[in-house]
């Protein structure tokens, strides 16, 4: 069974899923690092270049690749929930956790990220956020297996809050 990590951008599913592959002994995949190593580009670049759909393509790609590994944790992109094809791939083989975070968390932690693609034409950070999470909250929820928040924690303690989930769940 593989920990599958999903969540909007800046709730730490890269960070987080290092930190359960270091602790778990399991091999990290990280889609997004994928995509740019496939694509030689970085994900800004590609998505400038060839836009969302192509991306999007890639990270199918990438997804079900990523799907047919056992044991492993999976850091997933923040839109992966977008298409059907990608939440059975990683339901199939994964326990599925959203990392979630309250809107200001997000706009704290995006303002050190500028090499994020925008997402829509919103006018402001917290605007794309609130745009984003209209639509996706419902696709993360059915999606995920469990939701951990990552406000007010720091990273080991959201680490551990998953640890303790996975060992009630004996996986």
């Amino acid at each position: 069974m593989n920990i599958v990590l999903i969540g909007m951008r800046a709730t730490g599913k890269t960070t987080i899923g290092n930190m359960l592959s270091r602790s778990l002994k399991r091999d990290f995949i990280e889609t997004d690092e994928l995509i740019a190593k496939k694509s030689g580009r970085s994900i800004s670049d590609l998505v400038d270049t060839f836009g969302w759909n192509y991306f999007r393509d890639l990270e199918s790609q990438i997804v079900q690749e990523a799907s047919l590994q056992d044991e492993v944790v999976i850091s997933t992109g923040g839109g992966v929930v977008l298409r059907d094809e990608n939440v059975i791939a990683l339901k199939r083989t994964g326990f599925i956790v959203l990392l979630n975070a309250k809107i200001d968390t997000l706009v704290q932690r995006m303002k050190n990220n500028a090499d994020r693609p925008p997402l829509t034409g919103a006018q402001t950070m917290r605007d794309e956020i609130v745009q984003i999470l209209k639509e996706r909250s419902l696709l993360y929820k059915k999606t995920c297996d469990v939701r951990v928040s990552t406000d007010e924690k720091n990273t080991k303690e959201v680490e551990q809050a998953i640890l303790e989930i996975i060992k009630e769940k004996h996986i």
